[in-house]
């Protein structure tokens, strides 16, 4: 299972860590931790809703949570539809 963030990238849901508000994680100990140990990838155009933490990379997107949990059911409906060979 994947989800789309934005601008045309695509996440492994087995990579991600953990999907939260921007705003309940920028200050905390975890937060800054993150921040500072992990390349941080912008897509949110310096507006960012929530946070997308990956084993390697913390995403920060425009998008809300709930708009991330429909793009992530979105992508499951459109891929069940396809045969992989």
């Amino acid at each position: 299972m994947h989800i789309y963030l934005e601008n045309d990238y695509l996440v492994s849901l087995k990579s991600v860590i953990l999907i939260t508000d921007y705003i309940h994680i920028k200050a905390t100990d975890y937060g800054i931790h993150m921040f500072n140990t992990k390349e941080v990838i912008d897509l949110s155009q310096d507006n960012p809703k929530s946070v997308v933490i990956t084993d390697k990379t913390v995403y920060l997107t425009s998008y809300g949570l709930c708009t991330l949990e429909s793009r992530s059911n979105e992508f499951r409906r459109t891929t069940s539809k396809w045969r992989l060979e």
